[in-house]
C-alpha cells in the first residue's frame, strides 16, 4: 500500500497482490505487531495530510451530523 500525497489530494495505490487478496478474502486479517505498525502508518499520514492539507482551522469542525 502507498500513500501518495499529491497537491489537493491524496492517492492510496494497492499492489496486484493486495487488490487480489482483499478480493477474494473480503477481509485483511493482521497479528498484533502488524496491526500496531498499520496504526503507527496511519496516525503518521493523518499528521503529514493535516500539515499538508490543512486543519479545523482552515476547514472547520467535522460533525457526525454533516
Amino acid at each position: 500500500m502507498r500513500y501518495i500525497f499529491k497537491e489537493k489530494e491524496l492517492d492510496i495505490e494497492l499492489s496486484w497482490r493486495e487488490r487480489f487478496r482483499l478480493f477474494i478474502k473480503g477481509y485483511i486479517r493482521m497479528n498484533r505487531f502488524d496491526s500496531y505498525t498499520h496504526s503507527a502508518v496511519l496516525i503518521k499520514l493523518a499528521t503529514e495530510a493535516i500539515e499538508k492539507y490543512g486543519d479545523a482551522k482552515e476547514h472547520g469542525d467535522v460533525n457526525k451530523n454533516e
